[in-house]
């Protein structure tokens, strides 16, 4: 019996052909997670932001310019961890190394890989610098990438952005 998924032509994604193979990789990063949320009749503020993150990361991965590109990327990160006030480079740097699941001494690696990449965001926003590093940029996508996942399989346990926010706090100084 053969099982292999074939869309009808105008559904087809020039450049994403849904295969099997297609499917069972989107499953794999839980890409089909983002279905649940969309037929929910209310959705939490959280969800909304988990939305709004995704469209700016979305814009990002779409961007003509890498500076665009990596500026979107931050922006996602910022989305959830940053209230305007006290150093943001530390918020967002502590935000996304909370949730990755490796030890202790890789999340304070990538802390500080993160608050150097920071360092580009403001460089690039304030016009100092015209180029970011391919190798940051695959860095900062890619711990991003983690942190949407981590968000999206927490998004129960927060009802908006305070709740994440006050939740960080607390295991900040626990």
């Amino acid at each position: 019996m053969n099982h292999t998924y074939d869309p009808h032509p105008s559904r087809l994604i020039p450049g994403l052909p849904l295969t099997d193979h297609t499917i069972t990789e989107l499953r794999k990063v839980q890409a089909d997670s983002l279905a649940d949320l969309i037929p929910t009749t209310h959705q939490s503020k959280f969800v909304k932001l988990i939305f709004h993150a995704l469209h700016v990361f979305g814009n990002g991965t779409c961007a003509a310019l890498d500076t665009d590109r990596f500026l979107n990327v931050m922006m996602t990160l910022e989305a959830f961890l940053t209230v305007g006030d006290g150093p943001i480079n530390q918020s967002v740097a502590e935000g996304v190394v909370i949730f990755l699941a490796v030890p202790v001494e890789e999340r304070i690696r990538l802390k500080k890989e993160l608050q150097r990449l920071y360092r580009y965001r403001s460089r690039i926003a304030h016009g100092e610098q015209t180029s970011i590093p391919f190798p940051d940029l695959c860095l900062l996508e890619d711990l991003t990438k983690t942190f949407l996942l981590a968000m999206l399989q927490r998004r129960e346990r927060f009802a908006s952005k305070e709740a994440l926010l006050a939740a960080l706090e607390a295991r900040r100084l626990s």
